[in-house]
């Protein structure tokens, strides 16, 4: 599914769920489903984040060596934006 084609509402759903799902219990799905998320997740943040967050992101990732430390880190990253910005309501 193309990041733009996703309706509003479907968006907003994903974003709430997101915010609330703790990395351990995320884990637990299937692998499949846990890289369209986090996919889903990247394209998200790049159309929510500013540019501070942009440069943080960039260098916390550039910071992590591994793939899995690094798609937690876009995870907790993402969930923190969504507070931030009250989407996780």
């Amino acid at each position: 599914m193309q990041y733009e084609k996703i309706p509003p509402v479907l968006l907003r759903d994903f974003r709430r769920d997101m915010a609330r799902v703790p990395w351990p219990a995320f884990l637990a799905w299937p692998q499949r489903e846990r890289d369209q998320i986090i996919t889903l997740m990247a394209q998200d943040f790049e159309h929510l984040m500013d540019q501070e967050e942009h440069l943080a992101l960039r260098e916390a990732y550039l910071s992590t060596e591994d793939d899995e430390s690094r798609k937690r880190m876009l995870y907790e990253h993402y969930q923190r934006l969504l507070k931030k910005r009250g989407l996780d309501q």
